[in-house]
C-alpha cells in the first residue's frame, strides 16, 4: 500500500528536482531552504494560522524530499551534505 504513495510523491518531486538541477541550485541550499520553511511554519502555528502553517510545512517536507535526489542527480553527494540534511531534519 505504501508503494503507491511513494510513486505519487516521486511524480511530484521529480519535475521540480529536474528544474532545480537545470539551474544548478546546490542541494545544501535546498536543505537550508526547507529548514527555514519549517521555522516559518512553526511561526504560523504559534499565531493560530494552522492552514497556512500546514501548507508551509508541506512545502518544507517537499524540499526535504528533493535535496537528496538533487544531490544524486548533480553528482554532488558529500558527507557534509548528508550530515547537514540529517541534522536539520532532526531540528526541524
Amino acid at each position: 500500500m505504501i508503494d503507491w504513495i511513494g510513486k505519487i510523491l516521486k511524480e511530484i518531486s521529480s519535475p521540480l528536482t529536474r528544474v532545480l538541477a537545470y539551474y544548478r541550485i546546490p542541494p545544501n541550499a535546498v536543505t537550508i531552504g526547507g529548514f527555514i520553511l519549517s521555522i516559518v511554519s512553526a511561526y504560523f502555528y504559534t499565531r493560530g494560522l494552522f492552514l497556512i502553517g500546514g501548507i508551509v510545512l508541506l512545502l518544507s517536507g517537499l524540499l526535504d524530499m528533493i535535496d537528496g535526489e538533487l544531490s544524486r542527480l548533480l553528482n554532488l553527494e558529500t558527507r557534509f551534505g548528508a550530515f547537514l540534511d540529517s541534522t536539520l531534519d532532526r531540528i526541524s
